[in-house]
């Protein structure tokens, strides 16, 4: 089960930034073990279904029902991860994760005060998934210059999805037009 290869100090300090995973988990109730990592995953939860209340509104509605709703919300979790601390033995997995998150508190909850901020970053975490995925395989481009070359093309590629173009359909009209417009001389 997916749920086996993750420990409670995962959960926590992945959840935050993943939706994604956040749902896997729900399909699987009983699939983990760990009651706080569960108790952390219910309140996350509830983070993402008043972001998905506020995903039509407009910047300032956003933000009041973000006051309304998800301040409440993170002043309890925050009061819950302080609580779970002081009774979660140090060193552990689960003190690491609990000490993370709550290091990072201020950073974490900043979405709430405003209407315009997401509650995670999995657009950028999508976009630079393809470069990550491949880092070990620009080890062997070939030479500093290869690499180089490689890195331009990503950004070519990376900024025509961004602007909502098909990065293989724009690479190809781009590569055909390219020599009946640009003479390069040697």
């Amino acid at each position: 089960m997916f749920c086996s290869f993750f420990t409670s100090a995962d959960i926590i300090i992945c959840l935050w930034k993943c939706p994604a995973l956040l749902d896997h988990f729900n399909q699987y109730p009983q699939g983990h073990k760990s009651p706080m990592a569960w108790e952390a995953l219910q309140r996350i939860s509830v983070l993402y279904a008043i972001e998905a209340e506020g995903k039509a509104l407009g910047i300032e509605a956003r933000q009041q029902l973000r006051a309304a709703k998800s301040q409440p919300q993170l002043r309890a979790f925050h009061d819950w991860l302080l609580k779970t601390r002081t009774v979660t033995a140090p060193g552990g997995a689960s003190a690491k994760a609990l000490d993370y998150t709550l290091k990072r508190w201020p950073a974490l909850v900043r979405y709430a005060e405003t209407g315009h901020l997401p509650i995670d970053n999995n657009p950028v975490e999508n976009c630079i998934r393809p470069i990550a995925l491949g880092k070990k395989n620009w080890l062997f481009a070939g030479s500093e210059r290869a690499g180089q070359r490689a890195a331009a093309i990503q950004t070519l590629l990376g900024t025509a999805k961004l602007n909502g173009l098909n990065p293989a359909a724009w690479l190809k009209e781009t590569l055909d037009i390219f020599p009946k417009c640009c003479h390069i001389s040697g």
